[in-house]
């Protein structure tokens, strides 16, 4: 008596964000593209990216909506390039957060502005 024996492999292909209708999963994030018809896959969202360095990703966000870690900075909630800040004696000017605004300014503690919050703010010029 001969058995045959066949094994199947299946390799899981990368999963799409409109596979899962949450969205992203921790460490994760998706663009901001609102879903609309999953069948036609008009306005779908494409898929998960990893979330970048010096941010945090919880369940769901979206590139708008990445936390970014104190001591590091972003220009605006539509890049996702995250830069490290100059720290000083454990104090940073760039304050982390989830809003960056247009110019990044948002992320920067009180009194510092620009790139990477490296500009002294006189409000009074």
């Amino acid at each position: 008596m001969a058995f045959t024996v066949t094994l199947l492999l299946l390799m899981a292909a990368p999963a799409l964000a409109s596979d899962c209708p949450e969205g992203c999963g921790d460490g994760f994030y998706t663009d901001d593209a609102t879903p609309t018809d999953a069948s036609s896959g008009e306005g779908a969202l494409e898929s998960c990216d990893a979330c970048p360095s010096g941010s945090t990703c919880p369940a769901g966000t979206l590139l708008s909506t990445i936390n970014i870690t104190r001591g590091y900075w972003r220009h605006s909630d539509l890049t996702t390039a995250v830069y490290e800040c100059v720290e000083n004696r454990g104090w940073t000017p760039c304050a982390g957060g989830l809003n960056s605004s247009a110019e990044g300014d948002r992320l920067c503690h009180d009194g510092h502005t620009g790139p990477k919050c490296e500009l002294c703010r006189d409000e009074d010029r």
